[in-house]
């Protein structure tokens, strides 16, 4: 299993349309190489949280309540 961690940059176009479009087809991409190898791709949408303690709250519940079910 791999997780990956989306902010922002991944879904709004902070940096202008442009780069927002080639984060995207990034991540299209690095989704198509990871499932190519049959390594289950766990995508965690932190966009919306505003600071560093927010994130670390959110990831230790999503953790306990999303991920660590899967691994039992």
């Amino acid at each position: 299993m791999a997780i990956e961690l989306n902010g922002p940059v991944h879904f709004f176009p902070i940096y202008g349309e442009e780069r927002l479009k080639k984060c995207q087809n990034r991540d299209i991409l690095k989704q198509q190489e990871i499932q190519q190898k049959n390594i289950n791709l766990l995508i965690i949408d932190i966009s919306r949280i505003n600071s560093k303690k927010q994130t670390q709250i959110f990831l230790n519940k999503y953790f306990i309540e999303i991920i660590k079910p899967i691994l039992n």
